[in-house]
């Protein structure tokens, strides 16, 4: 290898750090040119829409009207109407003109749209809300300070039995956010808090009371404009704040005044006065349900049945929609070790809370310690107030600040691990705060003293109640409710626990000691906690969401999904004869066995959306409807996949669905649609910093997760923002460049990817060679896992633009960096050389080999005539190594990999375990089908190359991949062509253009070869 000259280093054998592209053209117009090479959207130009490119993509545009007169056909990106394609508006009342039957708020400044009420009435709201969020935890403290007079009244000598009246409020804590939440979307706000009231005001217990812990943020989100909303917040937050001091103060001098059961007679007249003051003042603001009343009664009064709004879903059902968010956490909380670790943190937090809340009456009113009196006694509660207070005024300021300033330093890329370093202030608060009240209590110290270490200890708690909250939104950001609703569970059974054992506790080790036990724990939880999840944490996630994305969501894309799309070769000119005939094909050649499942539609189905702003399909294309073909598609064993983009039009200009996504995947979802390819063009300049993509693809994730149908996620962003940063917590597999050229290496007009080190490519409308996505790709296998997945764009295999070993080099890699497969030739006239590429077991075993690891980069290297080569390496299950040696140059080489680079991931400079062992070396491609049996296969003479390695017979491919193959298994894996010994060096005669797809496999002695 002498005329080779090696550039890269061990470092250059790391990840690269994403850069950011610098372009200082502007986007001047979006074109929408038919995507020969595949979907392209934007084209980049010096800031003139003239010159060659702009007009041949102007001039291929495809053209949506049946009229003669071109002329008639406006330009939507002018903002006019096509005849025949309703351009997508996302303005409730430009829809509500259009359809006269849409109820919709009338513009902005809608008086009745509650964000438009008067200020006088929009405080009422508050007012309302906050008051049913303050009885609640009032009424949970204020038994605390009469528990003894409650024990000598009811005889009750059992100290578990006494703890239970107060720490049983808490329990039904863990139990009304579970139902009341999804009610209040469903029936409206106002009726659930009055509903829920009522239940406390009859039972006196907190269920009832808990409803407005879920429904007061809702509130203020209606009424308020983002602008307009913090006031509102801080006002309504400060009562839950406030409930733990007021409670015991009240309910002090009410049963040293009178009598205990006056308690309950005073919570149930204040809750009697709420309810009142609630029925005159509160009124629903939930949106939806204030339009949908106003739909009920015209229909009522006019007769006409068509009178609707946009809300309308008559698949809602409050069944499907409690039985997701009842599963949803006992999932989060049994399977997933970020919500269990941080979960058990914020419930022993909790319970040390409510521990110290029961310990108050004993400490303050016992003649042993303090001997104040009852009343006297319950001001001491001030100090938990006052700590709770100032622990969430300082969170509130200084969290985002953090966050913010960390994420800066990181290229403006935020992690949940951010969050924490006000988790170490509060995790050290917490056993300061116990050490200071338990010690401070033993030795009878002032009386202010204690209550020092109880502020210190609620300010603390707070603060990391806080952290927590938001590093786990963060995390499982389309399952945060979920999350939480777990971490609430176990915090509120730990509230409810914990005073039960605080009597004995106390008496058995006084304050001093018992406090100090609980802040050793406490020590020994939550100190680490912050350094763990700093250096660990990402890893953790890792883990938690991949199996959130691909079990607890929808399990699908366990393994890289396969498929056909008809985009490269049909453009906008699909229909339902050249799906079914390429679906035919599909099953009928045995690619159905092998694996391939997914019959996706791509742009151009759509005729634009109806009066009631569902989705149509263009009936001319699909007589029988989307869903008729589905049903179809169905019949033959497949799954049906369908395109929209993320904008207000798709790349060919239809209607997309930007402002439109619970709609359209609910539209989708009754179709049977299993697929989703969603774009990125016309998005309103939505991009630019990886949150403003986030939301965007999020809404629609967020969409189809609560149709409740398993519908695979393909996000097709491009690459822009970065998505290898954030998509994994939104969808199944993501763009990780622009479109893929029909060419091995050849640089187009609209890419500037010359530089093969840059990350170029990642720009809209740059259509890239197989060699500048793959040397894109290089720097972010390590973002995918099992349910998510580095898409590189989809097969050029049979498209005319690359020779034979380009196309083997190119399923090959597509392959082994485990990106989806998704074939785009003509199925009804595939030829050999095609099938035979697309139909090799042993390759596919490669793309669904379930240990889902990608391979890395391990050098690359250029020869003296310019020419690159490359090693890739990467793990399979079973213990074997999967190996691709990449020859760029025009000329076949023989290459060189030894088995100190080969396994340099698992132990550098020759340390790795498996360097040691002898290997057996096979070539993938070596039993791929001939021409003649290809094509006997084509022609219906011959068994499919699926029947060949039985795969039917063995429960179908996916079954089959999921096994180690045997060695004697030659269709999926390959033929055995040499072995290499310890320390060997592995070779092969790579093609011009092509590579060398070899599997390793141990064998089972060192003896010499």
């Amino acid at each position: 290898m002498s005329d080779i000259e090696k550039v890269d280093t061990a470092a250059s054998r790391q990840s690269a750090q994403s850069r950011r592209l610098d372009v200082s053209q502007s986007v001047t117009r979006v074109y929408s040119a038919p995507h020969i090479d595949n979907q392209s959207a934007f084209y980049v130009t010096d800031g003139n829409e003239g010159g060659e490119d702009g007009e041949n993509l102007d001039r291929t545009a495809p053209s949506y009207t049946n009229q003669d007169d071109s002329s008639s056909q406006q330009d939507l990106e002018n903002g006019n109407q096509v005849p025949e394609l309703q351009k997508a508006q996302t303005a409730k009342s430009q829809r509500s003109e259009r359809d006269p039957k849409l109820i919709a708020w009338k513009g902005n400044d809608d008086p009745e749209n509650p964000k438009n009420w008067s200020m006088k009435k929009r405080w009422a709201a508050v007012f309302v809300v906050s008051c049913y969020t303050l009885i609640s935890p009032v009424s949970s403290s204020m038994l605390a300070p009469a528990l003894p007079s409650i024990a000598k009244d009811l005889n009750i000598h059992n100290e578990i039995e006494l703890e239970m009246t107060l720490s049983i409020f808490v329990l039904a804590y863990a139990i009304g956010p579970l139902f009341f939440g999804p009610l209040s979307e469903i029936y409206g706000r106002a009726i659930v808090l009055q509903l829920a009231n009522v239940i406390y005001l009859v039972f006196n217990i907190a269920c009832g009371g808990s409803a407005p812990l879920s429904i007061g943020g809702g509130v203020m989100s209606d009424c308020f404009r983002a602008e307009e909303r913090g006031k509102a917040m801080a006002i309504y937050s400060l009562a839950p704040l406030l409930g733990p001091a007021i409670g015991p103060i009240a309910g002090g001098f009410i049963s040293e005044n009178t009598t205990w059961r006056w308690i309950f007679y005073a919570t149930s007249i204040a809750d009697g006065f709420i309810q009142v003051v609630g029925l005159l003042l509160l009124q629903e603001t939930y949106g939806p349900v204030l339009l949908q009343r106003k739909a009920k009664k015209l229909r009522k009064d006019t007769g006409d049945s068509e009178w609707h709004t946009e809300f309308d879903n008559p698949q809602r059902s409050i069944t499907k929609t409690l039985s997701l968010s009842l599963r949803r956490p006992f999932i989060l909380i049994t399977t997933q070790p970020i919500v269990q670790a941080l979960s058990v943190f914020m419930a022993y937090i909790y319970g040390l809370m409510y521990l110290m809340l029961a310990s108050f009456p004993d400490l303050f009113t016992s003649p042993e310690y303090y001997g104040e009196s009852v009343g006297i006694g319950g001001l001491n509660y001030i100090s938990l107030g006052v700590g709770f207070f100032l622990g969430a005024q300082i969170t509130a300021r200084l969290n985002d600040r953090i966050y913010k300033k960390l994420s800066a330093r990181n290229n403006g890329v935020g992690q949940p691990e951010y969050r924490t370093p006000l988790l170490f202030l509060g995790s050290f608060l917490i056993p300061v705060g116990l050490f200071i009240y338990g010690w401070t209590a033993q030795y009878k110290v002032h009386w202010i003293a204690p209550n020092i270490g109880a502020a210190i200890f609620c300010v603390g708690a707070i603060m990391s109640f806080q952290c927590i909250q938001v590093y786990l939104v963060d995390t499982y950001t389309r399952y945060a409710a979920s999350a939480l609703a777990a971490a609430v569970l176990l915090r509120s059974l730990a509230g409810f626990g914990f005073p039960l054992f605080a009597p004995y506790m106390f008496k058995a080790l006084h304050y001093g000691w018992g406090n100090s036990l609980m802040a050793f724990v406490a020590i020994g939880i939550g100190c680490p906690a912050p350094l763990l999840l700093w250096k660990y944490g990402a890893k953790l996630r890792l883990q938690a969401l991949s199996s959130v994305v691909g079990a607890l969501d929808n399990g699908l894309a366990i393994t890289p999904q396969l498929g056909w799309n008809t985009w490269n070769s049909f453009a906008c000119s699909l229909n339902e004869t050249v799906i079914l005939n390429a679906a035919k094909r599909i099953v009928a050649l045995g690619f159905k066995d092998l694996g391939y499942e997914y019959v996706v539609l791509d742009d151009c189905w759509s005729a634009g959306r109806n009066s009631s702003g569902y989705l149509v399909p263009d009936t001319a294309k699909f007589p029988n409807g989307i869903d008729g073909l589905a049903e179809k598609i169905h019949d033959m064993g497949l799954k049906i996949g369908i395109y929209s983009s993320a904008g207000t039009l798709t790349c060919a200009r239809y209607a997309g669905s930007l402002g439109y996504e619970e709609k359209d995947a609910e539209l989708w979802a009754s179709w049977g649609i299993d697929y989703l390819k969603y774009d990125n063009c016309y998005n309103q300049g939505e991009e630019g910093t990886p949150k403003l993509s986030y939301d965007r693809y999020n809404a629609m994730g967020q969409a189809l997760n609560k149709t409740g149908r398993p519908i695979l996620y393909s996000m097709c962003n491009w690459g822009s923002d970065g998505p290898w940063n954030f998509a994994s917590t939104i969808a199944n597999s993501w763009r990780t460049s622009g479109d893929l050229l029909n060419t091995w290496d050849r640089v187009d007009a609209n890419c500037p990817c010359a530089d093969l080190d840059g990350l170029d490519c990642k720009m809209p409308g740059f259509r890239c060679s197989v060699l500048n996505v793959l040397n894109k790709a290089v720097y972010y296998v390590s973002k995918a896992f099992p349910g998510a997945w580095n898409d590189l764009d989809m097969l050029q295999v049979g498209n005319g633009g690359l020779q034979d070993d380009e196309a083997v080099a190119h399923m090959s890699l597509w392959a082994a960096f485990k990106s989806p497969l998704l074939m785009t030739n003509v199925m009804t006239s595939i030829d050999a050389p095609t099938l035979s590429i697309l139909q090799n077991p042993a390759v596919l075993a490669i793309s669904q080999d379930p240990a889902g690891s990608s391979v890395s980069r391990i050098w690359r290297n250029w020869a003296a005539d310019g020419s690159e080569i490359q090693l890739f390496s990467g793990s399979l299950t079973g213990g074997d190594q999967v190996v691709v040696l990449l020859n760029g140059g025009s000329k076949t080489r023989e290459m060189n990999a030894t088995l100190e680079d080969i396994f340099w991931q698992s132990g550098v400079e020759g340390t790795a375990s498996q360097v040691q062992q002898a290997w057996d070396v096979y070539d993938l491609w070596a039993n791929r089908l001939d021409n003649a049996t290809a094509n006997a296969i084509i022609n219906g003479t011959a068994t499919t190359a699926s029947s060949r390695f039985n795969a039917t017979a063995r429960g179908g491919a996916k079954h089959v991949y999921a096994q180690v193959p045997a060695s004697s298994d030659k269709w999926l894996m390959g033929s055995k062509v040499s072995s290499v010994q310890p320390r060997g060096t592995v070779r092969a005669n790579v093609p011009a253009h092509g590579v060398a797809l070899l599997r390793l496999r141990a064998k089972q002695t060192n003896d010499e070869l």
